[in-house]
Order: structure tokens, then sequence, then C-alpha cells
């Protein structure tokens, strides 16, 4: 058995022990130096070693920062860009488990919710615009009804008066434009009333429709033909090269009528048409025109009917 104590002498480090079996004194004495420089030593080692393990948790912590936040939010960012430049098919995924996964399935979620509704807002503008379409092609077609009605003569349907003059004064200018030619014509169904007041209005009314259709039969179909009024007609004869052209179709018309009477039955109704025509000069408009025609018209009366006069 032995006890030892651990004074300090001079800078040393005396260590005393005491051996109880004989009384021996043991005196052992390390220099200070030495023992501080080796306690040094291995403060300097334990520090090293905890700046290292510092780092290292640094290192690890970061990588886990990297991994589970940084790179999805990364992700994220990205698929939001794209989202908000209008790619709605911008879903994400992520193939590792981590602390933004619910993250991630919310914006995904979001994703398809706004491609649904997207979906069912397509449908629905898809079906507003066929109904749209449908509606403007339905009130296109009224309105072409509407003009055609107020332009067309009811009973006859060709050209009614207003708009028969509206398409003079237009021809007149193309022709003044293009130094062109073209013939006015007035046709009068000779004695008309007498039809009514022999055979009624019905028949009357078929007797329009039967000259409608003999002069429409023989001049061209970019010819005006117009009922002006009662039992009267109005013609514009277009590009009428040669003087006698207009002549020769007008006296043509006035030939068909009388040679194709109105069957009413087992009955024949003899017509025949009075002609006034002028042809168009250069300062004439749509008014003088009509007075010339119109004058002509009144000849071709005055001068016994069923012919053919030109003022």
């Amino acid at each position: 058995m032995w006890s030892s104590t651990i004074p300090f002498f001079n800078d040393k480090l005396l260590l005393v022990s005491k051996i109880k079996s004989n009384g021996w004194l043991l005196v052992s004495y390390v220099p200070k130096k030495s023992i501080l420089g080796e306690a040094k030593s291995i403060f300097y080692q334990t520090m090293l070693i905890l700046v290292l393990f510092v780092t290292l948790l640094f290192v690890i912590s970061g990588y886990l920062t990297m991994r589970h936040f940084i790179i999805p939010l990364d992700i994220i960012n990205k698929a939001s860009q794209r989202f908000g430049n209008g790619f709605t098919n911008a879903a994400i995924s992520y193939n590792h488990r981590n602390l933004l996964k619910n993250l991630f399935d919310t914006f995904n979620d979001m994703v398809k919710r706004v491609n649904l509704n997207k979906h069912l807002l397509e449908e629905k503008v898809h079906e507003r615009t066929q109904t749209l379409q449908e509606e403007i092609r339905r009130r296109i077609e009224v309105e072409k009804a509407l003009r055609i009605v107020s332009r067309t003569d009811s009973l006859t349907e060709i050209w009614n008066r207003g708009y028969f003059f509206e398409l003079l004064k237009r021809e007149i200018d193309r022709c003044q434009r293009f130094n062109t030619s073209m013939a006015l014509i007035m046709i009068d169904i000779d004695f008309f009333k007498n039809i009514n007041d022999s055979w009624g209005h019905d028949v009357g009314d078929k007797a329009l429709k039967h000259i409608v259709a003999l002069i429409s039969s023989t001049i061209r179909k970019e010819n005006i033909f117009a009922r002006i009024g009662g039992e009267e007609f109005g013609l514009v004869l277009i590009e009428t090269k040669e003087s006698d052209e207009a002549q020769n179709i007008i006296e043509r018309i006035r030939k068909t009528v009388e040679e194709n009477p109105l069957k009413i039955g087992d009955k024949l109704i003899h017509i025949t048409i009075s002609i006034g025509m002028t042809n168009m000069s250069n300062d004439d408009d749509a008014n003088k025109l009509y007075v010339r025609s119109d004058r002509a018209l009144y000849l071709a009366k005055e001068n016994g009917r069923n012919r053919v006069e030109e003022v």
C-alpha cells in the first residue's frame, strides 16, 4: 500500500509516494513545461477534431438543405414561371422524399384544377361561339331576306321602282366612267285595265307574271329589269355596242309578247305592250333619261300602241 501527493517545486511537478510497508519515500518529478506542452497538444487536437466535426456538420446540413429545400424550391420556381407563361400543363415531380412534398402535391393539384377549369371554360366559349355564329348567320340571312324584300316587287319577284332607279344611277356612273353605252326602256301593257275588268284582278296578276317571264327570257341576266308600278316596267340594256342593237332587242321583246298569249284554262288572252326607249348621252343623269324614255312611251301609246318609239 502506498499514497502519493503532487506538489510543484521550481516549475517541476514532484510526485512523492510513500510505501507504508517499509516507510520508503519515492520521489519523481516531471518538468512543468513538458506536462503543459502535452496538455496543449491534446487541446489543439481536440479543437481540430471539433472544428472538423462542426465543418462536417455544416456540409451535411448544407447537403440536406440543398436536397430537401433549395432543389425543390428551384423546381417549383421554374414550374411556376412556366405556368405563368401559359403552360398550364406544368406539373412537377421529385423522386426523393422531402419536406416540401406537400407543397409539390398542392402545386400539382392547383395545375389540375386550373386545367379542368380551362377545359370547362373552353367548352363554354366554344358553345357560346357556336351560338353566336348561328345567331350571326341567322341575322345575315334575315337581313339578306329583308334587303331582297325591300328591293323586290312582291308579285312579279323582279326589282321594284326604288331599287331600279338606284341601279340606274350606278349604271350611268359606270358608263360615264368607262365610256360605254346603255339604253333605258319603259314598257307598258296595253289596255291592262280591260284585262282586270273583264277577267278579274287574279287574272290581271297572272298577266303581269306572264309578261315578266317572257321579257326575262329574252334579255341577258346582267340587264336591269324592274316593275315601276302597276302595269309599267323599266329595263336598262347594258353595253349596247351597236346603235341599232337596243332597237333590235326591244323589237324582239315586243314580238315575243305579241306571239305568246296568256292561257287561262282553254282561253287565250292576247296581250301587247308599248315601248319607249332612249340611249344615254354623256351629259345625261337618271332623271333626264327617265323623262325622255317616258316621253317615248307616251308617243308609242299615242301612235297606236303595240309599237316601239325612240326619243
